[in-house]
């Protein structure tokens, strides 16, 4: 499955263009499942060095 890796260095929010038109995201923290997100745009709040991934979601 294609997904999007990101590391935040900073800590800071990171907005994302969903890259999936129409699907929701499930977002993996460090390894681990998280919350899923939905919309064209969506804001993530990150943690310094925190590992993020993104899937789109099967319907």
């Amino acid at each position: 499955m294609c997904g999007v890796r990101i590391l935040s260095e900073m800590g800071k929010d990171c907005m994302v263009q969903n890259p999936w038109p129409g699907s929701k995201v499930q977002i993996v923290r460090n390894g681990k499942l998280a919350e899923t997100v939905s919309g064209e745009r969506f804001t993530l709040k990150t943690q310094i060095g925190e590992g993020c991934e993104l899937h789109p979601v099967q319907n």
